[in-house]
């Protein structure tokens, strides 16, 4: 299959990174750009920048966001003007284009709602890695099946948005239902959670 791979930067405001890669799956397209992406042509182009960070779909529910101290200590480090990224250089935040057209965060929940906290409103505040499928169609059911446990790809095959996974779980009991739509929810949901422990 051919992904493009789209990586976005703060500091070059110009467009994205850009490359198409064959792989296997998402997980592979990524693991195929880590050692060259800061050397991939900028195509000029906002096609995700404008994206309000609230209105992206998670693949957790509150249950799967545990550490909330990495989470305030990844805000601190925001506020502080440093950008949260991967030891490799990639983006923390990593997204696919979902057939509706919205984005599917699959990868880097606690940094994305550390900049969430920190004040963040749109994708283009933020560094991000969005792939789809070439010339930047949406990616399959198969490629959203990836995400979730080996044995659980019968029900998310038969319709993915149902779902979360939580690899803090048991294997038996890693696939839940989705209780949050979007990071907004998701966000308020452990504000919530939070408050009702102070208690």
């Amino acid at each position: 299959m051919i992904y493009n791979v789209q990586i976005y930067s703060p500091t070059v405001q110009s467009g994205y990174f850009t490359r198409s890669i064959k792989a296997q799956g998402p997980y592979e397209a990524v693991e195929g750009v880590v050692d060259s992406w800061s050397g991939f042509p900028v195509v000029p182009n906002e096609l995700f920048a404008n994206t309000s960070l609230l209105e992206i779909v998670p693949i957790h529910n509150a249950s799967g966001i545990r550490d909330k101290s990495q989470i305030s200590s990844m805000e601190n480090e925001v506020i502080l003007g440093k950008e949260i990224i991967h030891e490799n250089g990639l983006p923390n935040c990593k997204l696919v284009l979902l057939p509706n057209e919205k984005l599917l965060l699959f990868d880097g929940h606690h940094t994305m709602l550390a900049y969430v906290a920190s004040g963040k409103k749109l994708l283009r505040d933020i560094p991000h890695l969005v792939i789809s499928r070439e010339k930047i169609a949406p990616v399959s059911s198969v490629d959203i099946a990836s995400f979730f446990p080996k044995n659980s790809q019968k029900e998310v095959l038969a319709d993915w948005s149902k779902y979360v996974v939580n690899w803090q779980n048991s294997p038996a009991k890693q696939l839940e239902e989705r209780q949050t739509q979007t990071i907004g929810e998701l966000a308020a949901t452990l504000s919530d959670r939070d408050e009702a422990a102070s208690k």
